[in-house]
């Protein structure tokens, strides 16, 4: 469980061995940068995750960890290869966790706009969140330990 402004989001993590996705050569002495992993679990099932806003180096055989928070549908917000002691942060996704709902940005954009010089006030206001964003990002990566799967 991970709180993000004032609300608790839980955390979905799948452990496991790469297995595909298909265009992986099973027999590449390097690793292979896609934005789609084949795992498979300790349990012997199979997960198919699409990267859309991240690209991991992993290779057939290597042990990957795949965190995603929220509900549905939930955006995967770290990925840590455990062969190569890679992690690799979703920026967009963690930002977008830990800013405000759009519904709180909406009423203060109104606010601002009509009774305010948006050019003064409203700049400034959106830059300090997105800031105060990316300090919780920062500290949530800090406090982040991801264990590799028996």
């Amino acid at each position: 469980m991970v709180t993000a402004v004032g609300r608790s989001h839980p955390l979905h993590c799948v452990s496991g061995t790469v297995v595909g996705p298909g265009g992986v050569d099973e027999r590449a002495a390097s690793a292979v940068v896609h934005d789609e992993l084949l795992l498979l679990d300790p349990e012997g099932r199979e997960h198919a995750f699409q990267l859309e806003e991240l690209q991991v180096a992993a290779r057939f055989g290597d042990t990957v960890s795949v965190v995603s928070a929220g509900v549905e549908p939930k955006p995967i917000i770290v990925v840590k290869n455990h062969s190569s002691d890679s992690t690799y942060y979703n920026e967009e996704a963690l930002l977008r966790l830990f800013l405000r709902e759009p519904r709180g940005v909406l009423w203060t954009a109104l606010l601002i706009c009509t009774c305010f010089t948006p050019l003064i006030f409203g700049v400034p206001w959106a830059l300090l969140k997105r800031a105060r964003a990316r300090r919780a990002v920062e500290k949530f990566k800090g406090e982040l330990e991801l264990v590799r799967a028996a």
